[in-house]
């Protein structure tokens, strides 16, 4: 009887232990996989943050430029492409730009939006609005940079969250407290 127990035993603590050990290897995959999750996210990170300074460096190239050349806005600049991934900017001034950049690429004649000869014309709406849409993701940026640099590109884009599109294309104030609360990472 004592033989049969002990080897009962045995058999429990085998089941046990193959247990353990399976359930350890369920854990050390789901670690992996987080580990690897963080590591994608960082990459993503990167490349987020890689993107908002292409953003405002073609803004400050595009302002300081030939700012109202057609085939600029949409060869050289890429003004539209770059602002594409920001929903508000996007709708508040990207694809209007795109749109007349569009227009007046082959217009040789001055029409009510374009100068002639390739160019748009300085009082258009939209060159007005994504001026300031410019002006604004400049602003954001530069202050979410130098209040969070680590977390810039999260600021940016929790600014511009906050932001609606035709407020974007106006001059938009950013507070303190927005700019504490943008770079906290919500």
């Amino acid at each position: 009887m004592k033989g049969a127990s002990n080897v009962i035993m045995f058999i429990i603590a085998v089941i046990i232990a193959a247990s353990i050990l399976l359930l350890s290897f369920d854990i050390l995959g789901l670690a992996k996989g987080g580990i690897e999750d963080i590591t994608g996210t960082g990459q993503t990170y990167q490349q987020r943050l890689a993107g908002v300074q292409s953003l405002s460096q073609v803004c400050n190239d595009w302002m300081g430029g030939e700012k109202f050349n057609a085939e600029s806005i949409l060869k050289v600049y890429k003004l539209p492409d770059k602002i594409r991934p920001y929903r508000d900017l996007w709708n508040g001034c990207g694809e209007d730009l795109e749109s007349l950049a569009n227009e007046c690429f082959n217009e040789r004649e001055a029409t009510r939006d374009c100068a002639g000869n390739g160019f748009i014309r300085a009082d258009a709406d939209e060159m007005l609005s994504c001026t300031n849409a410019c002006s604004n993701v400049n602003r954001i940026f530069e202050k979410c940079d130098a209040s969070c640099p680590d977390y810039a590109a999260l600021c940016f884009e929790n600014l511009l969250e906050d932001f609606s599109a035709s407020e974007l294309t106006k001059t938009v104030t950013i507070t303190n407290n927005a700019l504490e609360y943008a770079c906290s990472g919500r």
